[in-house]
């Protein structure tokens, strides 16, 4: 609202969690919590006057619970309200801010001014002491309930307006395109963002757009403190049907585990996959059923929810003609540098397989294979 611009790095809130500063005329808290991946700025001023607020080094629901260094009351960040003490129920005001990378900020912001390293401590800001957590599929200290809707760290835009929660998943977010529009609470809003980062616009004008806020943060946390969150799905386009010589070309097996880069990922009973990162793998074989040799075949593997709509999607080719995949690229490579595509003799067979990187993926049931093309 006065125009000044500041930015607060991730690699120093890693360590000290809570910035108090001044920006404009306003005082205000800039608070992350590594354990959850959210980051609120609140405004200090409670019940007429300007608090401060700490890290208590206590948690809930694994979130970070501060304290106000006047009454020493507990406040839940995600919460955003005081849980113990003498301010218990009194509400934070929720600044607007927008959690992003430093080159998008300064392209933004030219004129912006940048929290200095040199904070009077002696930590290591150019190492992430939460690195291994971030790139693991558990959580430190699991939260009271579990959705199951997705993964537990899965990242999450999610926004409240007033009383009305709904949850945005960022890689489906880029599936859309990276851009999304929607309404929430009557308001009109649109979100733009890629795996790690989301901002939030809403429709200047429009009732009610004061109390639309907006926190990324994992989803296991936004949906313990939301539990009435709605949550924002990407229905996959149903996009080209298959071609002709696509019914020459029968799909004869098709299998699907999970696996880490070093092999098949040994899982208890009633573990869930999800959570535990690794690779998807599609597998299978497919038929040469007409009466000429088969040069290549495109296949689509989508991945598909309980209700058979598919939630993602990648394209690719038979085992013996993965050399397409370098073939289409916007620079091809020089001739000898690939392997020979080898045709699928009429009855003959070839192999397929895709492969998923887990933690790009959204929660689903089951794949479908399905043959694009068949090219002689």
């Amino acid at each position: 609202e006065s125009g000044e611009a500041k930015a607060y790095p991730l690699r120093i809130l890693n360590w000290h969690e809570i910035v108090n500063d001044v920006v404009g005329s306003r005082p205000v808290a800039v608070s992350y919590c590594p354990l959850t991946a959210s980051a609120v700025v609140f405004d200090r001023r409670v019940q007429g006057a300007t608090t401060t607020l700490g890290v208590s080094g206590l948690l809930y629901e694994s979130n970070v619970l501060m304290y106000d260094r006047q009454t020493e009351s507990l406040w839940s960040q995600l919460a955003g309200e005081a849980v113990t003490g003498e301010r218990t129920g009194t509400a934070l005001t929720v600044v607007p801010s927008e959690l992003t990378t430093w080159q998008r900020w300064r392209k933004a912001h030219p004129d912006t001014a940048v929290l200095s390293p040199e904070t009077g401590y002696t930590r290591n800001y150019l190492r992430n002491p939460y690195a291994s957590y971030e790139d693991s599929g558990g959580v430190m200290f699991p939260p009271s309930r579990r959705d199951s809707r997705l993964e537990a760290k899965q990242l999450v835009l999610g926004v409240s307006a007033g009383r009305t929660h709904k949850a945005y998943p960022l890689s489906e977010i880029v599936l859309a395109g990276g851009k999304i529009s929607d309404r929430l609470g009557g308001v009109a809003i649109e979100i733009e963002g890629d795996r790690r980062t989301a901002r939030l616009r809403v429709a200047s004008g429009s009732e009610g757009a004061n109390e639309v806020v907006a926190t990324r943060a994992y989803w296991f946390a936004w949906a313990v403190f939301h539990p009435d969150t709605a949550l924002w799905r990407f229905r996959m386009p149903k996009g080209e049907g298959p071609s002709p010589a696509a019914k020459d070309i029968e799909v004869v097996e098709v299998h699907d585990y999970w696996s880490s880069i070093t092999g098949p990922l040994v899982l208890e009973p009633e573990a869930d996959p999800f959570s535990r990162g690794g690779l998807y793998v599609v597998s299978g074989t497919i038929k040469n059923n007409s009466q000429r040799p088969v040069h290549h075949v495109r296949l689509r593997f989508d991945l598909l929810d309980a209700e058979g709509h598919s939630v993602y999607r990648e394209e690719g080719f038979n085992r013996a003609a993965e050399a397409m995949i370098e073939l289409e690229r916007p620079l091809p490579p020089a001739p000898g540098e690939i392997e020979a595509i080898v045709p699928i003799p009429p009855g003959g067979t070839d192999t397929y397989r895709m492969i998923f990187i887990g933690e790009e993926i959204p929660r689903f049931d089951h794949p479908r294979v399905t043959v694009l093309s068949a090219t002689p």
